[in-house]
């Protein structure tokens, strides 16, 4: 995005960030910011290009939308994790409609690969009425 979510984090005491997003435009607008160590593409729609466990924990803010990528993004974001790394997401209302990205969660925390450590339902664009859940996931 437009690294608002690396200010932030930096604002919340993270001292690396690297970022990523599919548009360069969005990648231009992100270095100004100054907050990242490195921005890169990255298209979301199929196995992310990184070893497991390459990051310490993960942020998919605004990013996740079942009908651009599979579910399983979810699970790809968290094999690049360590055991205990976090992974933070948020889903608007629109991206969380049709119950796919709830029932990933279900799947990854009932099968014991995930814990939830929380979720909460608020204000994402009240001029446009739009709400959003932020979810935290820690991998087992």
């Amino acid at each position: 995005g437009t690294g608002l979510s690396g200010v932030a984090l930096t604002a919340a005491g993270f001292s690396t960030i690297d970022g990523f997003d599919l548009s360069d435009e969005m990648l231009a607008l992100a270095e100004q910011k100054k907050a990242y160590r490195s921005l890169a593409p990255l298209d979301l729609s199929g196995p992310l290009p990184f070893a497991d466990e390459s990051f310490a924990n993960a942020a998919a803010i605004g990013v996740i939308a079942p009908e651009l990528m599979p579910m399983t993004v979810i699970d790809e974001m968290l094999r690049v994790l360590p055991s205990g790394g976090c992974l933070v997401f948020s889903a608007n209302d629109h991206a969380a409609a049709d119950g796919r990205i709830a029932g990933r969660i279900m799947e990854l925390t009932d099968c014991g690969y995930a814990e939830l450590l929380f979720s909460e339902y608020g204000e994402h664009l009240p001029e446009l009425e739009l709400q959003s859940t932020v979810t935290v996931l820690r991998r087992r």
